[in-house]
């Protein structure tokens, strides 16, 4: 099952930090007002997809 997280914040980051313990289960995006903070999330948990989804958000769709 595929995830997308806005706001890439401490509750997000529990969130993506647990997520790996769920079988099928990844993040496909992740959107912020900064896209610096989008695209270190993404870094960090090996996302595909950051955007600023004020501006962006449809491109992180397929």
């Amino acid at each position: 099952m595929n995830w997308g997280i806005l706001a890439p914040g401490h509750i997000a980051r529990k969130f993506a930090e647990d997520l790996q313990y769920v079988p099928g289960a990844r993040i496909a995006a992740v959107g912020s007002r900064s896209l610096d903070r989008a695209l270190a999330f993404a870094e960090e948990f090996g996302v595909e997809k950051a955007t600023d989804p004020m501006r962006n958000w449809w491109l992180i769709r397929k």
